[in-house]
């Protein structure tokens, strides 16, 4: 279980690096719109990297006595890995649009030629 959390962990920090790269691409394009997403899009990632993607679950925590003495054991409700998985869905839809709307400073422009 220890080795999930660390890859939910790189997961978010790679994310985090990735918004970072496309909010400074995006402001050297002036693309107002998409900086301004891209930024909206690293708070939530901030906050998993910080408060961890998801908590740890080790014996000690995953565990809970019911009123009747009887032992538990309790499951994430997965609710930090969906957020991360919608914000990497996002990245991604970004991303591609960005691939296919192309614009100014798009490097797949085969129009452009570079001297």
């Amino acid at each position: 279980m220890e080795r999930t959390t660390l890859a939910w962990y790189r997961t978010a920090c790679s994310l985090m690096i990735f918004e970072l790269v496309g909010v400074r691409i995006t402001a050297e394009l002036r693309e107002t719109a998409s900086t301004v997403l891209l930024m909206v899009l690293t708070v939530p990632t901030l906050v998993l990297i910080v408060t961890g993607v998801p908590r740890s679950a080790t014996s000690g925590h995953r565990l809970a006595v019911g009123r009747n003495g009887v032992t538990y054991v309790r499951s994430p409700d997965g609710r930090r890995s969906l957020l991360l998985s919608l914000l990497v869905a996002t990245l991604g839809v970004m991303c591609l649009l960005a691939v296919l709307l192309g614009g100014p400073g798009n490097p797949l422009d085969a129009t452009v030629m570079v001297d």
